[in-house]
């Protein structure tokens, strides 16, 4: 589903996130509901409760990344920012360059000094792991396999299950934020699997031939970070020739 998701966000009792297209139209007749009080996610139609936006903040994001537990309570994990890397076979691939983590609790009040000092600390450890770069996702192409294996192994009945259902785990670094999430059938359209690595697509021209070449380089969330270096990636390479020639 190629869209952006329209954020809204209705204090002081919950979030709504609406499926919406570039143009800012809607693409969907439902919407997943967050309630704040009690974590309770639901997908609800419009026309039954429409998402009134007066008194409300507004964003557009690109996705959910998940939902963690702090000190201070549940917060969601949303793509605020991300930069289209290429397309590949008609799939766009994006880069993920901005997360925001929004509490479901509106303060802190309900808190001991040292439990803030810790919900802070925790805050951005989080948001200094996501700032790092090279956490990629696409919402209608499996990054976490390669293109031989999907090539090889992707049946019709594999293509119509869910992007986080079909994915391979050892690749997918969201896959426990995601988990509330996932575990609802009808919610699969809100759920991203993100890889971590590396994706670059160029148009390259070798003796007269036109042709794309990719690379995505994946690391394993089993992996020690001491054992990265060189040694944590699969390294597929695509090549789509074009009839083209060059003259």
């Amino acid at each position: 589903l190629n869209h952006y998701i329209s954020f809204r966000c209705i204090f002081p009792e919950r979030f709504c996130l609406e499926p919406r297209g570039r143009d800012g139209g809607s693409v969907s007749d439902t919407y997943l509901e967050i309630d704040r009080n009690t974590g309770k996610l639901s997908l609800i139609r419009s026309i039954d409760k429409p998402p009134l936006i007066h008194d409300a903040e507004v964003k557009v994001i690109h996705g959910i990344v998940g939902i963690i537990r702090l000190v201070s309570g549940n917060a969601l994990i949303t793509i605020k920012k991300a930069n289209l890397k290429g397309v590949l076979t008609g799939h766009e691939i994006w880069a993920i360059t901005e997360t925001e983590i929004i509490p479901y609790e509106k303060t802190t009040l309900h808190l001991t000094e040292k439990q803030i000092w810790y919900n802070r600390h925790f805050t951005d450890m989080i948001q200094l792991v996501l700032s790092t770069g090279g956490f990629y996702f696409s919402r209608t192409y499996d990054l976490s396999h390669s293109a031989q294996w999907l090539a090889e192994n992707a049946t019709p009945l594999f293509k119509r299950l869910p992007m986080m259902g079909r994915s391979d785990e050892r690749f997918v670094w969201n896959r426990y934020l995601s988990a509330p999430l996932a575990a609802i059938p009808e919610l699969f359209r809100y759920v991203l699997p993100i890889i971590h690595g590396f994706f670059d697509i160029s148009r390259c021209i070798v003796n007269g031939h036109i042709f794309q070449l990719c690379l995505i380089s994946r690391r394993s969330v089993y992996r020690k970070p001491s054992l990265d270096l060189g040694h944590t990636y699969g390294v597929p390479l695509l090549i789509t020739l074009s009839n083209n020639n060059v003259n």
